[in-house]
């Protein structure tokens, strides 16, 4: 395609495969609202390089989802018993030591078919709309590693529609993204550790920022008897 011709001219000898596989996936999945100005930037040249192109795609995301919103829910940690070979549920903390393996890991599976989750949400036509990008990934509070999902909007959520991204999410850390995330191993010098982002339990939440705040201070409240 005429996109293609002038697209492969960014590559140096030094990208890899994967480089050329992620530029192609940000393309495919970059907001309609942009596509067509990204397409014509491309014909005409105007990148040097593709981490200029992909700099532009973030930068202009940004700007087209002026709205934010991040929603949290608690991470289940099992470990591979090396001896028996059996997984065993592991304190949330343990992952405290492995932040930054742990992103990247979320970043490295999530980027396999898209940069952009958005693309799967579906039954909300408004919020399709106002929907531009939403990304998972990890954030420490009060000493223990939480999932967390960051939206962009090109408007604010009404309270229905928070439900609706709150279904989704559920949806996709139990039957999505996240069923096929807890079967790839983080190696660690424990053993190799396997994250849940769903589990059945009744302590299991999806909340929106101020939601996480007081459940973060409820946390940190004495409990009955000192414990």
């Amino acid at each position: 395609s005429e996109i293609g011709q002038h697209l492969i001219r960014l590559f140096q000898p030094t990208d890899t495969l994967a480089d050329l596989n992620n530029t192609e996936i940000a393309i495919i999945n970059v907001d309609m609202a942009i596509k067509t100005e990204l397409e014509n930037n491309i014909i005409h040249d105007q990148y040097d390089s593709v981490k200029e192109l992909l700099e532009e795609i973030e930068e202009i995301t940004h700007k087209a989802g002026k709205y934010t919103e991040s929603f949290y829910f608690p991470l289940t940690v099992q470990i591979d018993d090396r001896e028996t070979g059996k997984l065993y549920e592991e304190h949330n903390s343990i992952l405290m030591d492995y932040v930054s393996e742990v992103k990247s890991a979320i970043e490295e599976e999530q980027n396999r078919d898209t940069n952009n989750m958005a693309k799967y949400f579906h039954g909300n036509e408004n919020l399709e709309d106002k929907l531009v990008s939403a990304e998972w990934t990890v954030e420490e509070r009060n000493g223990e590693l939480y999932g967390c999902v960051n939206v962009r909007l090109r408007e604010v959520l009404t309270e229905e529609e928070e439900e609706s991204i709150k279904d989704w999410i559920v949806g996709q850390n139990s039957d999505g993204f996240g069923e096929s995330f807890e079967q790839i191993p983080l190696e660690t010098e424990e053993g190799d550790l396997y994250i849940s982002f769903w589990n059945a339990g009744k302590d299991y939440f999806i909340c929106n920022k101020d939601e996480m705040e007081i459940y973060i201070l409820q946390q940190r409240e004495p409990q009955i008897g000192g414990m």
